[in-house]
């Protein structure tokens, strides 16, 4: 299932890249979400099969850095290469470059990182051998589905902070104060909620 997915996210991967129309786009990306939540499961049950005890929390400490820094090393690599613009297809439309922006994306993908690292290690720990697969997929789901909540009532916070702002640089200044605010106290409430979690289940070593 694991090859099935890799290979299927990277065909999908490709579809985006060759599309010629937004409907297109949209599709393949809905493809890449498909195949996503096939592969990354059984990345995570492979983890649990191969490690076990101290070996299990190592590895998934640096199972979350790499995934948070993959995460936010795609749009910068991404950006690079329309800066680039390599091919002169023109793909560049702002003087906004990639080093503006990728300080903040390496930070938040090394918080992101550090969080889920212990994260997963604390839910999958407490899983029998055979309900690795059945544990792996739920939380990739709770994972997905918080990211898009987060999204949506950060968006909605944004939007309404600019509609009463106003669309001026000073406007959309202070509307990224109130949309960070928003975020920063989300992320304040679930560092508290995470102290709720229960402490890892661990095999007894001799």
């Amino acid at each position: 299932m694991f090859l099935i997915g890799a290979c299927c996210f990277t065909a999908a991967s490709m579809l985006c890249a060759v599309s010629v129309s937004s409907g297109m786009l949209i599709g393949a990306r809905g493809l890449q979400g498909l195949f996503g939540a096939v592969m990354i499961p059984q990345g995570l049950g492979i983890i649990k099969e191969m490690f076990d005890g101290k070996e299990l929390g190592r590895a998934f400490g640096m199972f979350g850095p790499v995934m948070g820094l993959s995460t936010v090393g795609g749009p910068v690599l991404a950006g690079a290469l329309v800066d680039a613009d390599l091919f002169t297809l023109h793909w560049a439309g702002t003087e906004v470059t990639i080093w503006q922006t990728a300080r903040a994306l390496i930070i938040a993908g090394l918080g992101i990182g550090l969080v889920m690292g212990p994260f997963f290690d604390t839910v999958l720990s407490a899983v029998e051998p055979h309900e690795t697969g059945t544990a792996s997929g739920t939380l990739t789901a709770a994972q997905q589905l918080g990211s898009a909540l987060g999204s949506a009532v950060l968006g909605t916070v944004f939007y309404s902070a600019l509609g009463s702002q106003g669309v001026t640089s000073p406007g959309y200044a202070r509307t990224m104060q109130i949309t960070l605010g928003s975020g920063a106290g989300l992320l304040a409430r679930a560092f508290l909620a995470s102290f709720l979690l229960p402490h890892p289940a661990r095999t007894n070593e001799h």
